[in-house]
């Protein structure tokens, strides 16, 4: 059975990457992100998922980005790449996903906490479980 998460409508995908309100795309990035974070994906799947937040992540707008960051802050579906630049990000959307997302490495958490930025830091003292 295919998930309702290959079947956005494609209006809903160019909305949120060309309407001018940065608030109706985080809206839409949000509600994408919600549906993504609960279902589980097959490989296909996984590769729509992977184009969508790649475009969500792009997004000049940190409102957007974090609605992505804190929507899937404990989600499985985060891709790495996407949690990896998410990480680089302002605090304000590194954060979440740096005290959450389980998609994240030994390697990922280090090269953090070689860039002596404090909140984030901070955040990763702050997950369940570090290795």
């Amino acid at each position: 059975m295919i998930s309702d998460i290959v079947n956005f409508e494609k209006s809903e995908i160019q909305k949120l990457v060309t309407h001018p309100d940065r608030e109706v795309r985080a809206v839409l990035a949000q509600k994408m992100c919600r549906k993504i974070a609960k279902v589980e994906l097959n490989e296909i799947e996984r590769q729509t998922v992977e184009k969508i937040l790649a475009l969500i992540v792009r997004d000049a707008a940190a409102m957007v980005r974090r609605a992505l960051a804190v929507t899937l802050r404990n989600s499985p579906n985060l891709p790495h790449d996407i949690a990896h630049r998410l990480i680089k990000d302002v605090d304000s959307i590194a954060v979440p996903v740096l005290e959450n997302s389980p998609v994240l490495d030994d390697e990922d958490l280090l090269e953090i906490l070689k860039s002596k930025a404090a909140a984030k830091i901070l955040a990763i003292t702050r997950r369940a479980r570090v290795s």
